[in-house]
C-alpha cells in the first residue's frame, strides 16, 4: 500500500477508535433491551453483556494450554465454526495436547446455539462485545488467545487492530463478501480506508470463490487459499440441551407426518411467508384432485419471533382453519390429541433443523424467492438426503450449487430451480417423484462431502 494512502487508513481508523469509544454504550443499550429474535434465544443477555463486563472471572485454562478463538456471527456461521473447531481438534491434539477454544457469537442466537453444543471441557462460549477499543481490549485480555479465526466475516475494525497490536494471528475462513458490502465499501474514501485496516490485520483467507478472493484481495487481504465449502462437511454437531426431550420431539414429528406428504420451508425471510403460504394452498387441491395424501407444511423462519405473526395473519388471510395452524413451541408444550389436522407447522425456535430434514423429503430454500435475497446454506438439509428447491435469487451461494452440479450426474437435475410464480407447480411434481429425488440428493452430496474432508 502506498505510504500515503496508509496514513489516510490510519487516520481513519483513530476516527472510527474515538467514535466507536463513545456510541459503544448506546449500541450496548439497544442491543441488550431489543426483544429477542428466536424463541428460545438466552434471556440472560443484556446490556453488561454487550459491554464485556458480564465475561466470567476466570478462564479454564492452566500454563501450557493453546487457545484458538473462532468467531462466528450467527446461527449459520455457529455451525460451521464447529465444524471447524472438530476438525482442527481432531488434527491438532497429536501435536498440541492441550489445544482449547473460545467460541464467540455476535448475537443471543447465536450464543444459544453454540452453548447447547458445548458440553466438552475445553470449549468456552461467550458472547461477543460491541466494538470499541475498550471491550476489545476487555475481550482479549480474558481471552488470551495464540490466533483467532473468523467464520465468514463479521470483522470488527477495533478489535481487529487490538489483536494486530498484540500480534495474534488472525484467518478468515468461508470468506465472501456480499455484493451490498462491495459497493458500500468502494462508494466513498472512507469505506476503502476501513477496508485496509479491516483486511490487511489478517494472516491467512480460504474462501471458495475465486472472484470473491479477488475482491477480498483488492480490498488488502492476503492472497486468498481457494478451498471447497466447510459446509459441505459431513461432520455431525451434537448439540448437548434438550437431550432428553429429543426422543419424545421425534416420536411427535413422526406422528404429525404420519399418512401425509410433508414438505418444508427453511430459512424464508420477509415477503416469502405469503408465497409459501399460497403454495401450499394451491398444493392442497393439486394433490386432493389426484387423490393423493394431505401435504403438511413446515415452515421455519429465520427470524421466529419477526416473522410469527405475519405468517398467523397469512394463514388467516388465507382462510386455513385456526386448529389446522400450530407452532412448534405450542405442541411440544401440548401435544395434539388428532395431530392429523395439522396442516401447517410453524418452527418458532432456532436450532433444531436436524430434526426437521429427516422427516421432510423436500425441502425449499428460503431467501432465495423474493428479491434482494442472497440464498442460505442447504448442505446440511442435502446431507439428510432432502430433495432441494432454490429461487432465483441466492447470491453467493451460486458457488455451492455449481459445486453441486458438477459433481452430480449430467443426466440428472440434483437440485430444482424455480420462480415465485412456478413454486406450486415444483413443488407438486417433486413430491410426487420423491423416491428418485432423494436418491439422487444422496449420491451427489457425498460427492461434495468427501472432497472437502
Amino acid at each position: 500500500m502506498p505510504m500515503l494512502e496508509w496514513h489516510k487508513s490510519a487516520n481513519w481508523l483513530i476516527i472510527y477508535e474515538w467514535l466507536s469509544s463513545l456510541i459503544s454504550p448506546a449500541v450496548a443499550v439497544y442491543r441488550g433491551t431489543r426483544p429477542r429474535v428466536s424463541a428460545n434465544a438466552s434471556a440472560s443477555i443484556g446490556i453488561r453483556d454487550y459491554l464485556g463486563w458480564n465475561l466470567p472471572s476466570e478462564r479454564s485454562c492452566q500454563p501450557g494450554d493453546v487457545t484458538i478463538w473462532i468467531h462466528a456471527a450467527s446461527v449459520g456461521e455457529a455451525s460451521s465454526a464447529i465444524k471447524a473447531l472438530q476438525s482442527v481438534r481432531e488434527r491438532g491434539l497429536q501435536y498440541k495436547p492441550r489445544l482449547r477454544a473460545v467460541l464467540s457469537a455476535g448475537n443471543a442466537s447465536g450464543l444459544s446455539y453454540l452453548k447447547d453444543w458445548s458440553h466438552g471441557q475445553y470449549v468456552e462460549c461467550v458472547l461477543l462485545p460491541v466494538d470499541s477499543p475498550q471491550t476489545a481490549r476487555l475481550f482479549l485480555d480474558w481471552a488470551r488467545p495464540q490466533c483467532g479465526v473468523f467464520v465468514e466475516g463479521d470483522l470488527w475494525p477495533a478489535l481487529m487492530a487490538e489483536a494486530r497490536r498484540r500480534m495474534i494471528p488472525l484467518a478468515l475462513i468461508e470468506a465472501r463478501i456480499s455484493d451490498r458490502s462491495w459497493r458500500r465499501w468502494n462508494s466513498i474514501p472512507p469505506g476503502r480506508a476501513m477496508a485496509s485496516n479491516i483486511y490487511r490485520s489478517l494472516t491467512r483467507v480460504a474462501c471458495g470463490d475465486p472472484s470473491q478472493g479477488e475482491q477480498l484481495q483488492w480490498l488488502g487481504a492476503p492472497a486468498p487459499m481457494i478451498l471447497p465449502t466447510i459446509k459441505f462437511a459431513r461432520i455431525r454437531t451434537p448439540r448437548s440441551g434438550s437431550v432428553t426431550q429429543r426422543p419424545r420431539k421425534q416420536e411427535l414429528l413422526r406422528s404429525l407426518v404420519q399418512g401425509k406428504i410433508p414438505w418444508l420451508a427453511a430459512s424464508i425471510h420477509a415477503g416469502e411467508e405469503d408465497l409459501v403460504l399460497k403454495s401450499h394452498v394451491v398444493i392442497i387441491k393439486e394433490l386432493r384432485a389426484r387423490s393423493k395424501p394431505e401435504p403438511l407444511l413446515i415452515v421455519a423462519p429465520r427470524h421466529p419471533l419477526r416473522l410469527l405473526e405475519r405468517i398467523l395473519s397469512s394463514c388467516e388471510e388465507l382462510q386455513l382453519d385456526s386448529t389446522a395452524v400450530a407452532t412448534w413451541t405450542e405442541l411440544c408444550e401440548r401435544p395434539p390429541e388428532n395431530p392429523s389436522v395439522i396442516s401447517v407447522l410453524i418452527v418458532d425456535t432456532l436450532g433444531e433443523m436436524d430434526l426437521f430434514y429427516p422427516v421432510a423429503p423436500l425441502t425449499v430454500i428460503g431467501n432465495s424467492l423474493c428479491p434482494p435475497g442472497g440464498g442460505h446454506n442447504f448442505a446440511e438439509a442435502a446431507h439428510e438426503g432432502c430433495a432441494l428447491i432454490v429461487g432465483p435469487y441466492v447470491g453467493h451461494f451460486h458457488r455451492m450449487i455449481s459445486l453441486v452440479e458438477e459433481a452430480a450426474d449430467p443426466k440428472e437435475s440434483p437440485i430444482i430451480q424455480a420462480l415465485p410464480e412456478t413454486l406450486p407447480q415444483r413443488v407438486v411434481d417433486a413430491l410426487l417423484d420423491l423416491p428418485h429425488l432423494r436418491i439422487q440428493g444422496t449420491s451427489w452430496v457425498w460427492g461434495c462431502s468427501e472432497s472437502v474432508l
